[in-house]
């Protein structure tokens, strides 16, 4: 079953407060079939041609105030669900995300997100010693906090990521920030997993990266509606 354009004014009101938008992982606009996510569309079509890597589709989940979503999944070892993503040639990075984890910190195959940056290090959020180890969009993997059982709650992250400015919020408060920085993207980028295989899980209700860092207007903006749409404290 396909749902073209479901929630076409949503994307709409979205997109056009951002600068750069890459791409977009949105299950409200996304291709289903059997209950799994095929192709999430957008100005970048991010297809899993396997079944077995798909992720669970939910039309109306209440942890994101009755939106879809998308689950992910693994077993921490040999599984996980996965979906490409191409970044070539991106020159600066930012990330809005809006994410409820199932990691309970228990198992290390199960401490992953996603492949963006490229400091061939895995993302861990969080690793079995409480910490989150970052690098979207930079060359380095850095500890950048403990993010505490924040991250079994529906939450929205925002990275950005730039010649000397690597900055996290989350829920539209400062987390982490550092003036040193050199970006750099993924060859073999991926939501869904981390370098070295470590899986993703937990749910995905949006996602959306830009190729261009946003002004502060547009951040506080975008923090807003996603807060507000998503029943986001």
């Amino acid at each position: 079953m396909t749902r073209p354009g479901q929630n076409a004014l949503l994307y709409c009101s979205v997109a056009p407060q951002l600068s750069g938008v890459h791409l977009v992982m949105n299950p409200a606009d996304a291709a289903v079939s059997g209950g799994q996510i095929v192709t999430f569309n957008g100005p970048q079509t991010i297809t899993q041609a396997s079944a077995a890597l798909r992720a669970a589709y939910t039309a109306s989940d209440s942890d994101f105030a009755g939106n879809p979503s998308a689950s992910f999944d693994g077993d921490g070892t040999t599984t996980w669900n996965t979906y490409p993503l191409s970044l070539t040639g991106l020159t600066q990075v930012e990330v809005f995300a809006v994410l409820r984890s199932a990691n309970t910190g228990s198992v290390g195959g199960k401490t992953g997100l996603w492949t963006i940056g490229s400091s061939f290090a895995a993302v861990h959020y969080a690793w079995l010693d409480g910490e989150w180890y970052e690098d979207t969009g930079s060359t380095v993997r850095r500890d950048v906090g403990a993010p505490g059982a924040a991250v079994n709650t529906t939450h929205l992250l925002n990275i950005a990521s730039g010649a000397g400015s690597y900055n996290i919020w989350r829920n539209g408060s400062l987390f982490f920030s550092t003036s040193t920085n050199t970006v750099g993207v993924s060859g073999a980028a991926q939501f869904g997993k981390s370098s070295g295989n470590y899986c993703y899980s937990g749910k995905l209700a949006y996602l959306v990266l830009c190729s261009q860092l946003q002004s502060q207007p547009q951040r506080d903006a975008q923090t807003a509606f996603l807060k507000a749409r998503y029943g986001i404290p």
